[in-house]
């Protein structure tokens, strides 16, 4: 009977072979009632053969329309599969078939039928956890093409395909993530581990799947399953775990992914790998798989700073090896089966090393660590001329390390100034700067990012020194700006700043832009608040650096080129480095910087004109500066006076402030007061008058506006010398700026009276006397003002 069944099956699909695929409902349905049916529930031969049935007449795949009753079919077949194990082989034939692309006779049945097959998946993940090794294996295979491959095309049989992102989107929904991770940690099998592992790396490449990674502890175990497989030869397990860890640190919740990365078992599991394959990577897989595992490190340490690498030790054995071999070590264990060749990967390891360290600098305790495995020291033996150099790596590459260095040195350098005073970092600096700049035959390579812009120069080598000096001298230690200017740091920058200006083809050149800004700014630094530094900076040629700068053609500032921060900084490094030292002062006044700075000012944007004024402001305080002020004439405007009346009227035009015909006042109650000023004064009542955390209106106007200081250059120019034969607009607009102080102080007694009124206090009848005069006096004086 069982081979004349078998017979007649052949048979029936011999006669189906050439018929167009169609959905296969009769069969299916037909299969399902055998299953259930109380007169066939004990037929199991048929049974089998129905399943088989389906299997044969669905090989290129199920028809959405099929799927829920072939979800009913695998719901019986799975229930009874413990007591009748013959169903087993045609089941997994059935799991087989879902590798094939599911069929859709309307484009709407993807809505349609998208929670049955949600169904389907959800019965996949039940059998994975219950089935036996070989269904495991058949999911673990189906799932990963259904959520990886691109549906095969079966335009020529007139059917129409899922897309991928239908399959993708009903496997996120089935929850088969989750599955899996109960699946991995429950396999001893290293096979299947390797599988199931395969295909949840793949599933990782979903942010959803991820999350439901997490939501079972999946970083957990996978970090455990690192362990089962370091020893392996092959190690393809340990490989498959990093990709997926990766994933879900890239893309999973962070703070469910600290809890479960953040806890010391996993770190352990992470520091014996990372150990074992330091010391023990012969082959190339090896090598590349030691660095993987050193990115994710690097990926945990950026994502989770609570991860307790410090505690576990791990931390200080990354030094350590990040270390070698720079700082020789020769009784340390650890080291003694380390070799670093010059291969590709240890050169990657290196690089990886070196860009992992600036992740630590916020850690008071990581940057101590730091400081005890010499680390600065490490890096700064790259920092020397390229030719100099006595280490195995190839030119290309020792230039690549080099920039590296530079470039986390900039990082790690003002956390640890005790670190490179020890390691003479100004003295190592200045030596590579005098041979970028004296060496002619040197030509970078240019291969990496750090090195953009400096192939066949030194301008590489010459950019970030120059970032890792601005980053030291910034941190204000007045030992090292000493030290630097005794080592003849500032005539080494006044050369490089007098080589760039000289020369017009550095115009267009961003990266040329860039350093002679940091080279300014480090000249401002350690000239601030140092009186004899800023007499070398006068004596050594800077003052006539900062007048070349300030010539500087007003039209590059639309390059998008970086000149407008280039001439912010010019002066800001005149505020620092001759604002205040009468020596430089009178120098600057005798090149015409005075003159160059209001030409500045005539012409310069917006967003410039309070840093510009500034300077001229404080420069008036040598009574020398004022005659240099009062005597200027611009290209726009007739004189100083014009020049500060039209700025008055811009400041006051973008404050809204009132104002009636030829800019006279119209509100003498609130003669200074905008529209911006008032909206912050009702927030201000709105708050219940609460000054304590926010400025008062009155005082944040005199920061946030020109106002203030063009009264105060108008004032050290002396009112009672302003001409008479200037415009009517620009007369009653200085009218308004003699006034300012008065009517400032009167709005800030205005803002005194409203601040009470919003409290609900009364002032005593001396004091209500008072304001009541104080405002009468200064309405009294806006109405004058208004009448003239």
């Amino acid at each position: 009977m069982e081979a004349d069944g078998t017979e007649l099956l052949n048979e029936s699909l011999s006669q189906d072979q050439g018929r167009a695929v169609v959905p296969q409902k009769d069969i299916i349905i037909k299969a399902l009632q055998l299953l259930v049916d109380k007169h066939s529930v004990h037929m199991t031969e048929r049974h089998v053969r129905a399943l088989e049935r389906i299997s044969i007449h669905c090989s290129k795949g199920f028809f959405l329309c099929d799927v829920p009753d072939l979800c009913a079919v695998l719901a019986v077949v799975i229930f009874q599969l413990p007591n009748h194990p013959e169903y087993e082989e045609p089941l997994l034939k059935i799991i087989h078939t879902c590798r094939q692309p599911f069929l859709k006779q309307l484009i709407s049945d993807e809505v349609k039928y998208s929670s049955s097959v949600v169904e389907l998946m959800v019965l996949f993940g039940k059998l994975l956890n219950t089935g036996s090794s070989d269904a495991k294996q058949e999911i673990t295979e189906v799932v990963g093409v259904l959520f990886s491959e691109i549906p095969e095309d079966h335009s020529l049989e007139g059917l129409q395909v899922t897309k991928l992102s239908f399959n993708t989107n009903v496997v996120e929904k089935s929850g088969l993530a989750r599955s899996f991770v109960n699946a991995l940690k429950n396999v001893s099998n290293l096979t299947l581990k390797q599988s199931i592992m395969k295909t949840l790396q793949v599933l990782s490449s979903s942010e959803n799947s991820c999350k439901l990674i997490l939501s079972a502890h999946g970083a957990k175990v996978i970090c455990e399953t690192i362990s089962l497989d370091i020893k392996n030869p092959k190690r393809d397990l340990i490989s498959l775990s990093i990709q997926t860890l990766w994933n879900i640190i890239e893309k999973g919740s962070s703070e469910e992914l600290k809890r479960q990365i953040s806890s010391i078992e996993c770190i352990r599991v992470l520091q014996e790998s990372f150990r074992y394959l330091m010391t023990q990577s012969c082959s190339h897989g090896d090598r590349q798989l030691r660095n993987d595992l050193l990115v994710l490190c690097s990926l945990i340490a950026s994502k989770c700073p609570g991860a307790p690498l410090l505690e576990t030790g791990f931390l200080s054995e990354l030094y350590l090896f990040a270390t070698f071999p720079e700082v020789n070590r020769p009784n340390e264990k650890l080291l003694k089966n380390v070799k670093l060749l010059n291969e590709p990967e240890d050169f990657e390891l290196k690089k990886l090393f070196m860009s992992l360290l600036p992740s630590f600098v916020q850690d008071t305790a990581a940057i101590e660590i730091m400081s005890d495995y010499m680390v600065l020291l490490s890096l700064f033996s790259y920092v020397v001329p390229n030719d100099k150099s006595d280490m195995h790596w190839q030119p290309a590459q020792f230039e690549e390390l080099q920039l590296l260095s530079l470039s986390v040195l900039s990082a790690l350098a003002p956390h640890c100034t005790e670190d490179y005073i020890t390691c003479q970092g100004n003295t190592r600096l200045l030596i590579m700067l005098e041979w970028c700049l004296q060496e002619e035959s040197f030509g970078g390579y240019g291969n990496s990012f750090h090195g953009d812009g400096g192939r066949g120069t030194h301008f590489s080598q010459l950019r970030y020194s120059l970032r890792l000096l601005l980053s030291v001298m910034s941190t204000g230690d007045s030992f090292l700006h000493e030290e630097f200017c005794d080592q003849g740091g500032i005539s080494i920058l006044i050369h490089l700043l007098n080589l760039f200006s000289r020369d017009s083809g550095y115009d267009s050149d961003t990266v040329a832009i860039e350093m002679q800004n940091d080279a300014i700014m480090i000249l401002s630094c350690i000239c601030d608040d140092h009186l004899h530094i800023k007499e070398l900076f006068g004596s050594s040629g800077g003052i006539e650096v900062l007048i070349q700068y300030l010539k500087m053609d007003i039209k590059k500032f639309s390059s998008g080129l970086g000149h407008q921060r280039l001439l912010i900084s010019v002066i800001d490094c005149i505020w620092s480095a001759v604002v205040g030292n009468f020596k430089n002062e009178d120098l600057f006044l005798e090149h015409e910087g005075m003159f160059l700075t209001l030409d500045l000012l005539e012409f310069c944007p917006n967003n410039m004109q309070g840093v510009v004024l500034g300077v001229i402001v404080d420069l008036c305080e040598n009574l020398k500066a004022v005659p240099h002020v009062s005597s200027w004439r611009g290209k726009r405007v007739g004189s100083t006076w014009s020049l500060m009346a039209h700025l008055w009227r811009s400041e006051e035009k973008e404050m809204m402030v009132s104002r009636g015909q030829m800019d006279t006042l119209s509100d003498t109650s609130q003669p200074l007061t905008g529209s911006v000023q008032l909206e912050c004064t009702s927030s201000l009542k709105a708050s219940s008058g609460s000054s304590l955390t926010n400025l008062p209106p009155v005082i944040s106007d005199v920061m946030d506006n020109l106002r203030a200081k063009i009264f105060s250059l108008c004032s050290k120019m002396g009112f009672q010398f302003c001409p008479h034969d200037l415009p009517i607009q620009d007369k009653v607009s200085l009218f308004i700026v003699e006034r300012y102080l008065d009517f400032k102080t009167g709005e800030a007694w205005s803002e005194v009276m409203n601040e009470l009124a919003a409290e609900g206090l009364e002032p005593v009848a001396f004091d209500e006397k008072m304001l009541q005069e104080i405002k009468q006096i200064t309405e009294a004086k806006a109405e004058k003002v208004s009448e003239l």
